[in-house]
């Protein structure tokens, strides 16, 4: 009876693992998506390019784990809309 609990124990640490992995993903978009925003100084209007190319490298870096799931529903929707 005690090894059930071990693999109970197991699961709900890997699913807090994975889910983790997700939510540093999550962050490294919203510090991306920061250094975009206060790329530009509010006084003199000009915007600061490494800040600004960091911040856009930060967002694709951060997305590029999810771009398979929409490359494969762009093309079974395609496939699907073919008659």
């Amino acid at each position: 009876m005690a090894k059930n609990n071990n693999y109970f124990a197991y699961g709900f640490q890997s699913t807090l693992g994975s889910l983790g992995a997700f939510a540093v993903l999550g962050l490294v978009a919203a510090l991306g998506i920061y250094l975009v925003m206060s790329s530009k100084d509010p006084v003199t209007g000009e915007r600061q390019t490494a800040k600004f190319a960091i911040g856009a490298v930060l967002v694709v870096v951060a997305a590029l784990p999810a771009l398979p799931y929409f490359g494969l529903g762009l093309l079974f929707d395609d496939l699907t809309n073919q008659s």
